[in-house]
């Protein structure tokens, strides 16, 4: 099953997503994220899907102003 980084600003409800071939792949990159990111209004959180669209279904809240 895929899974997806999804960076979201919390302020600007700006949401970036990526799609990786597995949640291990998205976890790793997050990790490496987490450890750069300087920004509090900044969540970046993975998540395995079956699909882009399952994903805004199932985490809508990122997804809202997108």
């Amino acid at each position: 099953m895929p899974g997806f980084l999804i960076e979201y600003h919390r302020r600007r409800g700006a949401v970036k997503v990526e799609q990786f071939n597995s949640l291990a792949e998205a976890m790793e990159e997050r990790l490496l994220r987490d450890q750069k990111n300087l920004d509090e209004d900044l969540e970046i959180v993975t998540v395995a899907s079956k699909s882009r669209e399952q994903l805004e279904k199932s985490h809508s809240r990122y997804f809202v102003s997108a």
